[in-house]
């Protein structure tokens, strides 16, 4: 955990703005979109966060820590803003930290989402 931090809309964020430490667990929030410039998602980021259906994270992400996304049983779509050629070369610290779901989407170049069934 970075020793500087910010809260902004309950989300807690290193002072730089670069990793988002801590979503809510107890929030009512279903939608959640990772701000543009976040280049991290810390170590248990979204835990306990059951309520969350839909997370988007921009293409400026290149970390994902252990259990970013661990007990989030509502969690259904993860909305990539990169191609999956990006995000095959996220670091994910361990297998735990990939958030592949059920529904995975990832950004076309006309800004529109697609699909992807099977990531083999």
């Amino acid at each position: 955990m970075p020793k500087e931090t910010i809260i902004i809309d309950n989300v807690v964020f290193s002072a730089d703005k670069k990793m988002l430490v801590r979503f809510p667990a107890d929030s009512n929030i279903r939608e959640y979109i990772v701000p543009e410039g976040v280049t991290k998602i810390g170590k248990g980021a979204f835990e306990g966060a059951k309520n969350l259906i839909n997370v988007t994270i921009p293409k400026s992400v290149v970390d994902m820590e252990s259990s970013a996304f661990y007990s989030c049983g509502g969690l259904t779509n993860l909305y990539y803003d990169g191609d999956i050629a990006l995000w095959c070369n996220i670091n994910f610290e361990n297998v735990d930290a990939n958030p592949i779901l059920n529904r995975f989407y990832v950004k076309n170049p006309n800004g529109t989402y697609k699909l992807l069934e099977m990531l083999v």
